[in-house]
């Protein structure tokens, strides 16, 4: 694995704004050249063939973290967002 890569994954946390409900961000790995982003959706929440963007907004791990939200979760101040991602939730 290419230095930068961990290095972005090291500093970084990633997070999705605004998804549909039951469509989560699993996991974040460094791969070379990049990084990998693992999307899950709970079948509960979310049916086949739904579909849009999923937006991932970028912060970095040692910025200070905003006040508590409503959800009892304080989070860090988005620093950048990334391009819009195309999905669409299909059964296995």
């Amino acid at each position: 694995m290419a230095p930068a890569v961990k290095g972005f994954a090291d500093r970084f946390d990633l997070r999705l704004q605004g998804a549909p409900e039951g469509i989560s961000l699993q996991a974040v790995s460094p791969i070379s050249g990049g990084v990998e982003l693992v999307f899950a959706a709970d079948a509960a929440k979310v049916m086949a063939g739904t579909n849009g963007n999923l937006i991932v907004d970028l912060a970095l791990k040692t910025a200070p973290a905003t006040p508590k939200k409503a959800n009892g979760k304080a989070q860090r101040p988005a620093i950048a967002t990334m391009p819009a991602i195309p999905f669409q939730v299909v059964e296995e």
